[in-house]
């Protein structure tokens, strides 16, 4: 699924959001409620869930996105190539911001993702991927300890490799926290990153642990590409690759 508005009663900074569920599981989580049990609706962790940068979507220059709308440019629903496409100008200071879904199905329960973001005007984009709960390990690229995202984000231990090529992945292994699936049951998720010129890493986002009356928390690990620039232009292309058991995704 992909949100692409950004204003109204009860809404986030969360234009161009992406979701996926498969294999039983919500593998690209909306955050949900704000958490505002701890210290109310105006602390950094009521406003966090809310906050663009809390989202599956691109960032630019660290700011949450502007009122709007987007409008669908692009609609399939034919297997074996379903997808969408929405842009929403005016959520990015009237830029570019289009983002384009292809779910391509390989056999009856395995499909793969192909997910490209157009962004343009600012210094700054970053985009970020928040999966289930669960183990996340990268390969092909060498991050290293790096400046945090800031701009009273929920964000903690950003690792960037700033000589990323395109082609790295991160696999995550999940961890079935609430007991969803059936008994022995295992699914994981392979995100391959083909976008040129940028930096490719992990991070960590707090999240708070069942309903708003609840108080333990926890902090989940995320994917960061990151590009950097004057008046930039950037095309983030990835895939996604849901599986199951020994798997290991395309």
């Amino acid at each position: 699924w992909l949100d692409y508005d950004s204003h109204g009663a009860h809404s986030h900074r969360d234009g161009m959001n992406l979701g996926l569920f498969a294999h039983g599981l919500d593998l690209l989580p909306e955050m949900g409620y704000p958490a505002v049990q701890f210290g109310g609706w105006q602390s950094p962790k009521g406003r966090w869930y809310g906050r663009t940068a809390a989202h599956n979507t691109v960032v630019v220059d660290g700011k949450d996105q502007s009122n709007g709308t987007g409008e669908t440019t692009l609609w399939l629903t034919e297997a074996p190539l379903q997808g969408i496409r929405a842009r929403g100008a005016a959520m990015n200071g009237d830029q570019r911001y289009e983002r384009t879904a292809l779910l391509i199905d390989v056999d009856e329960t395995h499909f793969y993702v192909v997910d490209v973001f157009r962004v343009a005007g600012g210094e700054r984009h970053t985009k970020f991927v928040q999966s289930h709960f669960g183990a996340l390990s990268t390969e092909g690229i060498a991050p290293e300890g790096a400046a945090d995202f800031g701009h009273e984000t929920q964000t903690r231990n950003f690792q960037l490799d700033a000589k990323a090529t395109s082609g790295w992945w991160g696999r995550w292994t999940y961890e079935d926290l609430y007991e969803l699936l059936p008994k022995d049951a295992t699914v994981g998720m392979t995100y391959t990153e083909l976008t040129n010129d940028a930096q490719g890493g992990t991070s960590e986002a707090w999240i708070a642990m069942g309903g708003y009356d609840g108080t333990e928390s926890k902090w989940i690990p995320r994917l960061v590409v990151d590009r950097v620039g004057a008046n930039l232009n950037s095309t983030f292309v990835s895939v996604y690759a849901p599986h199951t058991g020994s798997e290991s995704g395309l």
